[in-house]
């Protein structure tokens, strides 16, 4: 079972049917909303990703939500080194593939908070299955922002990187681990 960051008055769970995404809208990204809305639920059914979502306690509508889904990265591409001693070949990772908030908690710190779970779950995946980073395209500056703040590297364009070697050290210091 996955572990996850505490947020005062919410949960976050894997998605499931009975979840109401039906009037879930970012505000800014339609489609984040059609991702949600239409196609999560089945492609973390069929396991080619996991979707996780942020519900009120006690409620079942999806207030926010991200994916993540498992690559394979190029060490190479990655300035000042994904892992500590490797700096070649391949390399598995986890994509942040898709995270959106509900327009009426932007601004609340809610995506920061999302950010630090993904951190916990790409955390327990590597220490399960092995993954040298976790990686994100960033959707605007915004986006961009918020996971520089988090401590992501620009590798090009909107491509960022959080070496889990670094994760696991920010989990230490937060007595996550």
């Amino acid at each position: 079972m996955t572990r996850h960051l505490a947020i005062a008055g919410y949960d976050i769970i894997p998605i499931a049917a009975d979840i109401d995404r039906s009037a879930f809208t970012c505000g800014s990204e339609p489609a984040l909303d059609r991702w949600i809305q239409q196609t999560a639920r089945q492609t973390s059914e069929d396991r080619l990703n996991a979707t996780y979502v942020l519900v009120e306690k006690g409620r079942r509508q999806c207030r926010a939500y991200y994916t993540v889904k498992p690559i394979v990265i190029q060490l190479a591409q990655y300035p000042g080194g994904v892992c500590r001693r490797w700096k070649r070949g391949d390399a598995p990772a986890l994509l942040l593939a898709k995270m959106a908030v509900a327009a009426d908690l932007q601004g609340k710190g809610i995506g920061s908070k999302l950010v630090a779970d993904v951190m916990i779950v790409a955390l327990q995946w590597s220490l399960l299955a092995g993954g040298a980073a976790l990686i994100v395209e960033a959707k605007n500056a915004g986006a961009r922002r918020l996971y520089e703040r988090a401590g992501f590297n620009l590798v090009e364009d909107n491509r960022l990187y959080l070496p889990m070697w670094h994760i696991e050290d920010w989990a230490r210091r937060a007595h996550l681990l």
